[in-house]
């Protein structure tokens, strides 16, 4: 991050004069959201308006004067807003800019540093920053960054694609009558049962009846059949007895 020189840069001198003539919590808590640009009555906005008030308080309970209190507001406004740029975690490179933009105000060296902070001062503001902002930098990370979801797809490169088997048709006929059937009314399902039920018991009576007659003829086939055997053992016996008396004579 580049180093910049915040005096007067984010809160200026008449933000500050303001800032400092205002007689309660809730003065101060509107000039603050007006300079950060802040939606009023939000969770956000409320979180990090404590953080800029506690900033203002630290600041008035050391005396610092009106350009010390725009840097310190400026170096927290700076370090919120890098912490919060990305949602990944960035904490030591947050220290470090805190770090450096502390060190931009601590001694004299134009253009990059302009001495604002005392070398008391400056280790003085880097143990507030560390525990309040610092301390609690996980807080604003879930607070002011947004949620990362990430969704995972395996794909195996030798796996063989699935392909959809078409149901067979006589697998789709049954659920499809079914179906039909369901839809009909009662009356009209009872009908159809009966007379499929009445067609399917003629069918079974014609076939009775018909192995019925070919029992009978059979039978009576075979019974001409051993008659017709008896006559012929008949005659052949009255032929024989018929012979042997012709030879006894």
């Amino acid at each position: 991050m580049k180093r910049e020189l915040l005096v007067w840069l984010d809160f200026s001198q008449d933000t500050v004069d303001t800032l400092m003539r205002c007689g309660n919590a809730a003065e101060t808590r509107n000039v603050l959201c007006d300079r950060l640009h802040l939606e009023r009555g939000t969770d956000k906005s409320e979180i990090l308006l404590d953080a800029f008030q506690g900033c203002l308080a630290y600041s008035k309970e050391q005396k610092f004067t009106s350009d010390k209190i725009s840097v310190m507001l400026g170096i927290l406004n700076r370090v919120h807003n890098f912490a919060c740029q990305t949602s990944f975690e960035n904490s030591k490179e947050t220290v470090q800019v805190l770090r450096d933009l502390i060190l931009s105000h601590a001694y004299l060296r134009p253009p990059f540093a302009i001495e604002v902070f005392t070398n008391k001062e400056s280790r003085q503001v880097l143990e507030y920053f560390m525990d309040s902002y610092i301390r609690h930098f996980k807080l604003y990370k879930y607070v002011f960054t947004s949620r990362i979801v990430m969704d995972v797809a395996l794909e195996f490169p030798n796996e063989p694609e699935e392909v959809p088997t078409p149901e067979p048709e006589s697998e789709k006929e049954p659920i499809d009558e079914a179906l039909a059937e369901a839809q009909m009314p009662d009356d009209e399902l009872e009908d159809i049962i009966r007379t499929a039920l009445t067609g399917n018991f003629q069918d079974m009576m014609r076939r009775f009846e018909s192995q019925i007659e070919d029992t009978v003829r059979q039978t009576r086939d075979n019974i001409e059949s051993l008659q017709n055997k008896e006559e012929e053992t008949k005659k052949s016996d009255s032929s024989a007895s018929l012979q042997k008396s012709e030879m006894s004579i």
